[in-house]
């Protein structure tokens, strides 16, 4: 997370399926079909533009680090989308309700 209080979040094949309903590389594919660019931002990923979600996610150590310079990035190993999940978090943020989620997952 940065000082304004973001962070990215880098969604792979697996995630991006689970939660758009497309792998990341048919998304780039289409992208770049549609305007020529694969950089392009794919309108598809605006169904979890302002999507409230618990995430869980990998956080590398700096001996993991590439060369890479620009903005700190997590990958995102699974995202919890399901109102009651989330209505138990957010009554349970007392410090520990990462724990109690995770046993409602099992």
């Amino acid at each position: 997370m940065d000082d304004s209080g973001h962070s990215s979040f880098t969604l792979l094949d697996r995630e991006c399926l689970d939660i758009i309903g497309k792998t990341a590389a048919s998304l780039r594919k289409e992208v770049e079909k549609r305007t020529g660019d694969a950089t392009h931002f794919p309108e598809d990923i605006e169904v979890i533009i302002d999507k409230r979600g618990l995430f869980k996610v990998r956080l590398k150590t700096k001996a993991e680090g590439s060369s890479y310079k620009g903005p700190m990035s997590y990958g995102v190993i699974s995202m919890i989308t399901d109102q009651k999940v989330l209505k138990v978090y957010e009554s349970q943020k007392n410090g520990n309700g990462l724990e109690e989620l995770s046993d409602m997952e099992k």
